[in-house]
């Protein structure tokens, strides 16, 4: 073997043991980009009635008689975008027409949650409607036990007081309390129901259920104005209470 055939069979070893070294280094793993976490917020709803005040937005409004007098009212929810203790304040505005013109006749803070109020389920303000000339909210929230509240506003002795509250609390595959609450009465009907599931998590047999009711004694006047939903606890019973 010459000089010149030893060197061509180093060059080859060479570029081979390169190239096998280069196909075993393992190739760098590309990183998924960080997702950017946004709070939902309400949007402001299409075509509002009247222009929002500075800063503020319209997330709903509901047109109904409030007064009695066959001619419908105004009720607005605006985002205020002041940030509280749990998200952003929301604010209700009730106007009345004269003149072709909406004018206010009362706002009021606190009937409605705050942005961040529904712990893990989010935004918990679901709905506003006027029903039988009372305004009616529904809130939305929690984590494995979800409440529902619809509270009832009416128009009476010059001010906004809560006539009414529907508290649902309820965990899967383990009981659900409904408590209906008449404030103008103190009547509160109750109902339990206990449920069971299979190891899938379906429903096992029919739930049981309970009904009962019970008279609130010395419940003082409710106001719209300053109410924090879910934050008012009533005793039914020795053993029994719930928050309204």
């Amino acid at each position: 073997m010459n000089h010149t055939t030893k060197l061509i069979i180093i060059i080859v070893l060479v570029t081979t043991l390169g190239y096998c070294k280069k196909k075993e280094e393992p190739k760098p793993v590309e990183e998924a980009p960080t997702a950017i976490e946004t709070e939902p917020r309400q949007a402001e709803i299409a075509n509002p009635s009247i222009p929002s005040p500075a800063t503020f937005i319209n997330i709903k409004e509901a047109k109904g008689d409030l007064d009695g007098d066959k001619e419908d009212e105004l009720v607005a929810v605006y985002d205020t975008k002041r940030e509280g203790d749990l998200g952003t304040e929301r604010e209700i505005h009730i106007f009345k027409k004269k003149a072709d013109k909406w004018n206010l006749l009362h706002k009021s803070i606190g009937a409605v949650l705050q942005s961040k109020g529904g712990g893990m389920m989010g935004d918990p303000f679901e709905e506003l409607t006027i029903e039988n000339g009372a305004i009616v909210i529904r809130h939305f929230g929690g984590s494995r036990e979800k409440w529902n509240y619809t509270h009832r506003y009416r128009f009476q002795k010059d001010n906004w007081f809560l006539i009414g509250a529907t508290l649902v609390f309820s965990s899967p595959c383990e009981a659900s309390n409904t408590y209906d609450y008449n404030l103008s009465t103190g009547k509160v009907d109750v109902t339990d129901t206990i449920e069971s599931c299979d190891e899938a998590g379906e429903p096992k047999g029919k739930p049981k259920t309970k009904t009962s009711s019970a008279i609130v004694k010395s419940q003082k006047p409710v106001l719209m104005d300053g109410f924090s939903p879910g934050n008012q606890e009533v005793k039914i019973s020795k053993d029994k209470s719930f928050f309204f």
